[in-house]
């Protein structure tokens, strides 16, 4: 699939009403000057996220899917705001529209009220699920009270906590991390200087839409090539100075 932005619209035309292209030249220099802003704190490790189209996550996803129970039908991402939206926006943004996807489904109950959890887990088999708890801090109350609610539904049906749960937590701290140790669950960490909402390209985006087939290393590839346009300092070829 081939995402294209089209910004003929964004200038005027000739018309007496818009951006006309002298508006957009006077800002070249501030935007440079900006652009290189955003590079030195790059530099300095404090923008993770932008490096990472270079690591190599998608590698790790793609051992762990392997590993994967091919049983598993149905995959449960436990988190809240940025832990959620990212494999989430992958998964709408790219296979259209969730209910009209066939085969492997994931399950997004992004929310604290306790209704919409317990409806799903009605209605899937635990035998057949496999459930994904995303916290960068390791103790975020709703996700920590949605994987427990997870952890006794697989309990009582019988299934294998290593088979049936993965973490995607800090890599050393909270408590996530430690169920996640005792319990030997395979694990996924977030990077301390990459923020949840900005993790769309390590695991926590990208392990839940690789379980259900999507192809994370093209997405990986249209990632490095979209960081390459937004490095360049002329703000006409940059996405972000248009």
């Amino acid at each position: 699939m081939t995402v294209r932005l089209d910004y003929a619209l964004a200038t005027n035309g000739g018309s007496q009403s818009g951006v006309t292209d002298a508006h957009l030249d006077a800002e070249q220099d501030a935007f440079e000057t900006g652009l290189q802003s955003i590079l030195a704190r790059v530099k300095n490790d404090e923008l993770g996220f932008w490096k990472l189209p270079t690591s190599a996550p998608a590698a790790d996803v793609h051992r762990w899917v392997g590993e994967v129970p091919d049983a598993i039908q149905d995959v449960i991402v436990l988190g809240i705001g940025g832990s959620s939206l990212g494999g989430r926006a992958l998964y709408e943004a790219l296979g259209g529209p969730p209910e009209l996807r066939e085969g492997r489904r994931l399950h997004f109950p992004d929310n604290s009220d306790p209704w919409r959890l317990a409806r799903l887990l009605d209605a899937l088999d635990p035998h057949k699920t496999l459930a994904i708890a995303i916290s960068k801090s390791g103790g975020t109350v709703e996700t920590a009270a949605s994987f427990l609610v997870v952890r006794g539904w697989l309990k009582a049906a019988g299934a294998p906590f290593e088979k049936h749960l993965l973490a995607i937590t800090d890599p050393a701290g909270g408590s996530l991390r430690a169920l996640a140790d005792a319990e030997g669950l395979s694990t996924f960490s977030i990077p301390p200087n990459v923020g949840g909402r900005f993790s769309v390209l390590k695991p926590v985006g990208l392990a839940p839409p690789a379980r259900v087939g999507f192809d994370k290393d093209a997405l990986h590839r249209g990632a490095h090539a979209m960081r390459a346009r937004f490095e360049s300092p002329q703000h006409r070829a940059n996405p972000a100075g248009i």
